[in-house]
């Protein structure tokens, strides 16, 4: 927890700090032990940088094991904001100027709703709860359990994960940034996957061979490309993102390169993934 900056609501000598403003707080007064009864939640925020130069948060969302909305609700924070972060919070002036709720008012909700063995889920959870100025001792984050890369400090998106692992296509809002309960859901769903299949799956780093494990991204559906050059892993591509892409796989042979080409020209939803073993599998 602590390498992955989650934070703890004490310290030895007194309450931690998450800025020079907020307090962490216990999500709940009291917890009770896991059990395999315990229930899942999917917990995902979307935040706007304010004045204070910190992100806080503007959106909060929590599914059940069910997929149930237990809660979402906009969140103004009590300061002015800086940049609302559109095209990723999705959230805007416009939107976000009636709402009253403060944040004090939704950690004080998450009290009576969740059980005292609640375990939340979410993708890169200690940013969601930094924000919320919260402390949870039970969380499962996917950042972590699922590994694409083979390097533990390097995280797979959501985005990526979703659509490797459940076939979903998600954050898919032109400019309309995330939603946050699509990501809770997709998170939660993941969660539940890797819980089904054991603790290798979806880790390249547990699991040296990780191919095999990909039975929900049909590989008929792909066009196999060999070059041992490519040793990276990338996904969802578009036109408007085709030169940062082109840098980014720069040291490829020329047929990867020409082959990304030609359907990105043909598709702007182009689906790309490459592996460390140096195959690439291009969705057409």
């Amino acid at each position: 927890l602590l390498v992955e900056g989650f934070k703890f609501p004490f310290s030895s000598s007194s309450s931690c700090l998450s800025s020079s403003y907020e307090t962490i707080t216990p999500s709940l007064d009291s917890y009770t032990h896991l059990s395999d009864d315990s229930p899942l939640y999917g917990l995902d925020c979307e935040m706007c940088l304010t004045k204070r130069d910190i992100l806080e948060v503007t959106r909060f969302s929590l599914v059940d094991e069910d997929l149930n909305v237990i809660l979402d609700t906009l969140v103004k924070p009590s300061v002015p904001i800086k940049n609302y972060l559109t095209q990723y919070s999705g959230i805007t002036k416009k939107i976000l100027d009636p709402i009253k709720t403060r944040l004090e008012e939704v950690k004080a909700k998450l009290k009576t709703i969740l059980p005292k063995d609640a375990i939340l889920c979410g993708h890169s959870l200690n940013s969601d709860l930094k924000a919320l100025s919260m402390f949870h001792p039970y969380i499962i984050d996917t950042s972590v359990i699922f590994n694409s890369t083979g390097h533990r400090q390097a995280k797979t998106s959501l985005k990526n994960l979703s659509y490797q692992y459940l076939g979903e296509i998600i954050q898919n809002q032109l400019n309309n940034g995330h939603n946050s309960i699509e990501d809770a859901m997709a998170a939660l769903k993941l969660v539940k996957l890797k819980i089904q299949k054991g603790l290798k799956f979806g880790d390249y780093v547990l699991d040296k061979n990780p191919i095999k494990d990909m039975p929900v991204v049909s590989f008929e559906r792909y066009i196999k490309i060999k070059s041992s050059e490519v040793k990276i892993f990338y996904d969802y591509c578009d036109l408007d993102a085709c030169n940062k892409f082109v840098t980014i796989v720069s040291h490829a042979s020329d047929i990867v390169k020409l082959t990304i080409r030609q359907l990105l020209l043909k598709d702007k939803g182009v689906c790309l993934v490459l592996t460390r073993s140096g195959y690439g599998y291009i969705k057409v």
